[in-house]
């Protein structure tokens, strides 16, 4: 189980501010929701509480302490809340990433049991320098673990190894890239892990190509099986391959194939059962490679509860007897600040109520003549898949290490090579980005997804785990 504390971007820049602001040791609390998804548990700070001046009792460049009744009230204020807590302070000054100090320990060990027994866990702890951030949690008062990832989840997604001086020198495989983009990228690259819904024309090329690019950790939800029209598509499908072989099964061979330390994990499974759904919660990002408006409606609100961003990719192809009329890639980023996927335009409820219903259910409306919101097979062609995915990659760079100013939707007209820009913004009331109970909360508030007790890990994690 790894143990992984994220920071959404407005407390996290209240917390740099008030501590890069002064010279004397400063504290904050933090409000949290919780993660227990897989292997992945930890805090989500949502919203932080700076101390006063009259909530110390000691303050110095080197030291800090408290008043008791300072920490009781912001502990009671959690407790109310249904919300967890994690203590942050700063090392000011320090030119290396932090460690906690001996006074730290002393803290630790008074404050983490009496705040445990009054708060449903766990519980933590995070410094900041300039230089970094470290942290540790706590399930149970003798149970502590170190924080192995911290992420900021914002406009940006900065992923950090805590206490981490990696001094080694970069895979020479990656020298071009790092000349382009530079090692942070590389390196935040090969700690993430990517979740890619659909394993189709584009879902296929996201893996391969991030694959080569150095992405060490998958998840990828698919419930297909391959079928002869897939061939033309499918990256990594062999004429070997038999009519019925599951999507993922093909995923897990292609990806390891080029990176065979990678980890790789598939769920043979429908994203919006709940299953798949909460193990999506604990990646660092999450690719939607599907043009199922359900899927959509499942992975919207991740980026708001969880801080996990979702980069929508898709394509419009249409052709009748005389060839091509028009053909669109469009990219779609959804953030915490930003409008989610409803708010967009992408997700049609009309379509979703369909796509939600079972075979039968679909098939008598059909028979009774309803056929409103379903889907007939698109025309699709490589091509144009591999360029929206190129427009998804490089958004992805720049969600790790700024580059682009694109606005959150951009698309693109290929027979005119128009090129068309959108901000998004919340609907004021929209339940799912504008719902401040939602904000980070994690766990604690409620996916919509639909029980599946028989969603389970098809042919499991491939390889081993990175150290």
């Amino acid at each position: 189980m790894t143990a992984v504390i994220t920071l959404l971007a407005d407390p996290a820049e209240q917390i740099a501010a008030a501590f890069d602001g002064t010279e004397l040791e400063t504290v904050a609390f933090g409000y949290c929701g919780r993660l227990e998804q897989r292997d992945r548990r930890g805090l989500i700070v949502r919203r932080a509480e700076l101390v006063p001046d009259a909530g110390y009792r000691e303050r110095s460049a080197g030291h800090f302490s408290l008043q008791p009744a300072y920490v009781a009230e912001a502990v009671l204020r959690a407790a109310e809340t249904g919300e967890s807590l994690v203590i942050v302070h700063s090392h000011p000054g320090s030119a290396f990433p932090p460690d906690f100090s001996h006074i730290d320990e002393r803290m630790h060990r008074t404050l983490v049991p009496s705040m445990l027994r009054q708060l449903h866990g766990p519980v933590g702890s995070l410094v900041r320098s300039p230089a970094g951030w470290n942290g540790r949690i706590w399930m149970h008062a003798d149970a502590e673990e170190r924080v192995a990832l911290i992420r900021i989840a914002g406009r940006h997604l900065d992923l950090q190894a805590p206490g981490a001086r990696d001094a080694s020198s970069p895979d020479p495989q990656f020298d071009r890239q790092i000349r382009a983009f530079g090692e942070p990228l590389q390196r935040r690259l090969g700690r993430m892990r990517v979740g890619i819904v659909g394993y189709g024309g584009t879902g296929s090329l996201a893996g391969q190509w991030l694959a080569h690019l150095g992405v060490q950790d998958f998840l990828i939800v698919e419930p297909d099986l391959l079928e002869d029209s897939n061939r033309s598509r499918l990256v990594g499908a062999r004429a070997i391959d038999a009519v019925g072989t599951p999507k993922v099964a093909i995923a897990r061979r292609t990806i390891a194939e080029i990176r065979p330390s990678s980890r790789v994990e598939t769920l043979q499974a429908d994203v919006t059962g709940c299953a798949p759904l909460r193990a999506l919660a604990g990646c660092d990002v999450v690719l939607c490679c599907t043009d199922s408006h359900a899927s959509r409606a499942a992975i919207n609100p991740l980026p708001y509860q969880y801080g996990v961003p979702v980069l929508d990719v898709g394509t419009l192809l249409r052709s009748d007897q005389g060839g091509v009329r028009d053909a669109h890639a469009e990219l779609r980023l959804v953030t915490i600040g930003r409008g989610c996927l409803r708010c967009q335009g992408a997700i049609d409820p009309e379509r979703v109520r369909v796509e939600m219903l079972s075979d039968d259910e679909r098939e008598e409306q059909i028979r009774f003549g309803y056929t409103p919101g379903i889907r007939m097979p698109a025309p699709s062609v490589l091509p144009l898949n591999a360029f929206a995915v190129s427009l998804m990659t490089l958004r992805l760079f720049d969600l790790l290490e700024p580059w682009v100013d694109w606005d959150d939707r951009v698309n693109v007209e290929l027979r005119g090579l128009q090129v068309t820009e959108r901000p998004s913004a919340s609907r004021p009331g929209c339940d799912i980005c504008d719902e401040p109970e939602r904000l980070g909360r994690g766990d604690d508030y409620p996916l919509a997804c639909r029980p599946d007790p028989d969603a389970k890990a098809k042919g499991g994690i491939d390889a081993k785990d990175r150290s």
